[in-house]
């Protein structure tokens, strides 16, 4: 029987790099600016709704994981929920 094993820091932020850089090319061919907004613990979303408060247009939030089902009461806080 094989264990599961999490995936290493440096294999699971190259995943998140594949995936905005396809996201980012998608984005770009609707006409769509593309930015990457870093979360670091529950404590960050305020500060992340603060950098896409202060960017022009108005923001679409993609998930990159579970920790947005984990952590939807702080989101719901720091957005003012």
């Amino acid at each position: 029987m094989t264990t599961f094993r999490p995936p290493t820091t440096a294999i699971a932020l190259s995943i998140l790099s594949i995936c905005f850089s396809i996201s980012a090319e998608a984005a770009r061919k609707l006409a769509l600016e593309p930015r990457m907004v870093e979360v670091k613990g529950e404590q960050g979303y305020a500060g992340a709704f603060g950098a896409m408060d202060d960017a022009r247009g108005q923001p679409i939030i993609l998930p990159a994981g579970g920790m947005f089902l984990r952590d939807r009461a702080a989101i719901a806080q720091a957005y003012g929920g």
